[in-house]
């Protein structure tokens, strides 16, 4: 099956759960996770109408950059694990952040934009599942954030939105609950601060729950892209 037919039947399921969710398909954003995918990958779906992609290595990412330099409409996101002597790379690179999983990130951000005096969208990455093993913020503490208006702190970086990673073991009933609380801490958050507008939750396996539970945007490479071979290790770098 081509990219075109695969993201072509992706869509027709967004349709169809969005419905049974009482929701409209358009409300909806798919990001196309390209880790191992080439460029000329990213340009058949952006063809199909994936017009947002996200990355998980900056190295690979910034490998593909040229071939994707003439493209019009990407968006590109940054969904991977945060090493903050990468940062200023990040941040030249891609339009949206999404996995700021911890304060001294933030503060390093607003550093690195202050000095030009640009801002870059951002997004919280959230452990709502209380895995011990997950990068973010737990949501006890993003209640402290919001109510005191902490990220006022932060005038370039434009907090839009909150991301989560749906347990990997657990079931449907148990992904459900998971997702169904990421819902409600975000209609909190926004209450209280109305720029949050974005929900990223639900990858290949789990986007249908996702979705029933109220996710505005899914990060989907699977899906798209088909079983890839599994990535080698990014070659060391002395940055």
């Amino acid at each position: 099956m081509s990219i075109a037919e695969r993201v072509q039947e992706l869509f027709l399921e967004i349709e169809s759960l969005a419905r049974e969710a009482g929701r409209r398909p358009e409300e909806i954003t798919v990001v196309a996770a390209t880790k191992t995918v080439g460029a000329a990958g990213i340009l058949e779906a952006a063809a199909s109408g994936i017009a947002h992609y996200g990355e998980n290595r900056l190295q690979e990412a910034e490998a593909k950059a040229p071939d994707l330099s003439g493209a019009t409409g990407l968006t590109s996101h940054f969904i991977g694990r945060i090493q903050t002597n990468k940062l200023r790379r990040i941040l030249a690179l891609f339009d949206v952040i999404q996995s700021v999983d911890r304060p001294e990130v933030l503060d390093k951000i607003e550093r690195i934009l202050a000095e030009s005096g640009v801002t870059k969208t951002a997004y919280l990455e959230v452990n709502i599942s209380g895995e011990g093993t997950k990068a973010g913020f737990i949501p006890e503490e993003l209640d402290s954030w919001f109510g005191q208006k902490l990220f006022e702190r932060y005038p370039h970086v434009v907090i839009r939105g909150l991301m989560t990673v749906g347990a990997p073991d657990g079931d449907s009933t148990e992904i459900r609950r998971d997702f169904r609380r990421m819902r409600e801490h975000f209609e909190k958050f926004r209450r209280i601060d109305p720029r949050l507008e974005v929900l990223s939750m639900g990858m290949s396996q789990d986007f249908p729950e996702a979705i029933l539970e109220g996710s505005t945007m899914i990060r989907v490479g699977t899906r798209i892209f088909g079983e890839r071979a599994q990535a080698a290790p990014p070659p060391k770098s002395s940055a």
